[in-house]
Parts: structure tokens; C-alpha cells; sequence
């Protein structure tokens, strides 16, 4: 529903029921150019998060698995463009942020749209949590979602939204 891209990191001899943890990056978390300016280009802001972040040590020691979401480029000019297909809102300008485009995780959901549960970028972490237990053996009990900047925007609303779903988020 929310078009996001999945990083799964999977580490080597997993034991059965191990927990999950959604690690979700900040805005333009892949950092800038030569120029200083954002990079926009194939650069990839959960990858940087991975790297950054240690989440990776942390799951091969602690034998959990790690989904890294990938937020979506979004344009904050006010020419339009700035809402994607899933908000029903797509062509429409966003007046409330300017300064060009960036890729966030859309945790407020443009400013009251789509913070249902069920709809959204936010359905489609879940989907992604739904993949990993279909694939592996998950502990249901054991799912959690953490952030940086916009991710943990994003994780405070998977936790308001998902109560039943996340045993914990920081």
C-alpha cells in the first residue's frame, strides 16, 4: 500500500521463534553528494541506516532478524507532485514543507491522511513483518520497531496503530 521497498537482514543459524526488529532510518539518511547537497539519485537509505547504525553486529549476536524499510522520494515544493499513489491525494501540492524533494518515511502521513491502520506505508511495514514470518520461524511476541529522526516517527505510529503487533518500540 505505502510502495516501500524491504531490507532483510537474515543472520547465519537462526534459532526457531527468534524476535524481529523494524530498524527504520531518518530523512535523507543516505547523506549528501560531492556538493553538498542531498543526494537523489540510486543512493540507498536503508542500506546507510544498516551500515550506520550496527544493527546488523547487534542481530548476528543476539540472533534476531532486522527488516531495514526503504522510504520513498517524495517532493515537498509546493508544484505539486508531493503525494504519492497511496494517499489518494496523488498531483496534489504539500504546503507545509518546502526546500525540494527528500526521502522520508511518510510517519505523519502528510499531515493527518492516511494514519489509519491498514492503509499506507504503514501496512506495508506490516506486510513486510508478515513476509518474514511466513518465511521464518518468528516469535510473535517478540516484534519490535525502532528509528532514527522520521523512523522513529514512523516507529511511534506503528506502535500506536499496532499495539496487538509490537511488543516494544524505541
Amino acid at each position: 500500500p505505502g510502495d516501500l521497498d524491504m531490507y532483510l537482514y537474515v543472520p547465519s543459524d537462526m534459532p526457531e521463534n527468534a524476535p524481529v526488529v523494524v530498524a527504520m532510518h531518518g530523512c535523507n539518511q543516505a547523506g549528501t553528494g560531492n556538493t553538498g547537497m542531498m543526494t537523489l539519485g540510486n543512493e540507498n537509505h536503508a542500506n546507510t541506516f544498516m551500515a550506520q547504525t550496527g544493527w546488523t553486529k547487534l542481530a548476528d549476536e543476539h540472533k534476531f532478524y532486522v527488516i531495514f524499510p526503504e522510504g520513498t522520494r517524495r517532493s515537498t515544493t509546493t508544484k505539486g507532485n508531493s503525494f504519492g499513489d497511496a494517499t489518494g491525494l496523488k498531483g496534489q501540492s504539500n504546503k507545509h514543507r518546502v526546500n525540494g524533494d527528500f526521502v522520508c518515511l511518510q510517519w505523519a502521513g502528510f499531515y493527518g491522511h492516511n494514519l489509519e491502520r491498514d492503509t499506507g506505508e504503514g501496512k506495508s511495514i506490516i506486510d513486510m513483518i508478515d513476509f518474514v514470518k511466513a518465511k521464518y520461524s518468528v516469535n510473535d511476541n517478540h516484534i519490535y520497531a525502532s528509528g532514527f529522526s522520521a523512523g522513529a516517527g514512523m516507529a511511534t505510529y506503528l506502535a500506536a496503530a499496532y499495539p496487538d503487533v509490537f511488543a516494544g518500540v524505541a
